[in-house]
């Protein structure tokens, strides 16, 4: 196994790490676990609800 240094930011900052894999390939493919799961626990998304004047004005939206 070889070691390499991986990072990844999922926009908190650089995030570095040192990995034991076989390849390059598989230690890129780690550091994307690791930013997909940094990823994952920040998401916030969601529905606000069906378009109204209310919501477009409170959203500064305006249905095309």
């Amino acid at each position: 196994m070889t070691k390499y240094i991986i990072h990844y930011d999922y926009g908190y900052g650089a995030e570095y790490e040192i990995v034991e894999e076989e390849t390059e390939e598989e230690a890129v493919k780690y550091a994307y676990g690791q930013w997909k799961e940094g990823v994952e626990a920040q998401a916030d998304y969601g529905v606000i609800g069906e378009v109204t004047e209310e919501l477009l004005e409170e959203y500064g939206l305006e249905e095309i």
